[in-house]
Parts: C-alpha cells; sequence; structure tokens
C-alpha cells in the first residue's frame, strides 16, 4: 500500500502501511512481557520497497549470528515510548448521522 496517507490525526506519523508509535508500543509491552528477544530498528526510508534493501542486508546478519550460536540481540530498554494499544471505538455510519 505505498503512497497512502502515513500521518493520521491522533495516531502519529506512519508509512501507510503501518504506525510507528504503534509497533513501538507493542515492542515495548513484548519487552515489559520479560520477552528481551525484541531488535527494533526503524529505517528512515520513505516506503517499505526502499526500506527493503537495508533491512534484507541486516536480516542476513541477524540469521548468521543465530546460527553462530550468538545471543540475539536486544533493543529492550532503548525503544521510544508509542501509543497507547487500548482499543479504539469505532464510529459507524449513524454518529454522522448517515444511516
Amino acid at each position: 500500500m505505498e503512497d497512502t496517507a502515513g500521518d493520521q490525526p491522533g495516531i502519529g506519523a506512519g508509512d501507510g502501511v503501518t504506525i510507528g508509535a504503534d509497533v513501538r508500543a507493542l515492542l515495548r509491552q513484548y519487552c515489559a512481557s520479560g520477552n528481551t528477544s525484541v531488535q527494533y530498528i526503524e529505517y528512515p526510508a520513505p516506503s517499505h520497497t526502499v526500506a527493503a534493501l537495508p533491512a534484507a542486508a541486516e536480516s542476513i546478519g541477524f540469521i548468521e549470528d543465530r546460527f553462530a550460536s550468538k545471543p540475539p540481540p536486544t533493543s529492550c530498554g532503548h525503544i521510544a515510548p508509542g501509543n497507547p494499544l487500548t482499543p479504539m471505538t469505532a464510529i459507524g455510519p449513524a454518529a454522522h448521522g448517515r444511516r
């Protein structure tokens, strides 16, 4: 879904597919639950297509390190705060005067 709006009122900047603050909040929740095998890298690319190149290079090293029995890296403790993960209330057509 390239070229979709990525900065929505009330939820923050995203890339048209995911909202970065939602991803960070979910990863911080994983870390808080004791799962420290979380690595978060945010690529400042304009799209998923462009970000795929550096992400692919990083992932090869990540996989090689796992096969070499190296411990997984962790970003826990270094992930910026995100959006609240509480469910949002959907607003249906009737709420806008439509039926």
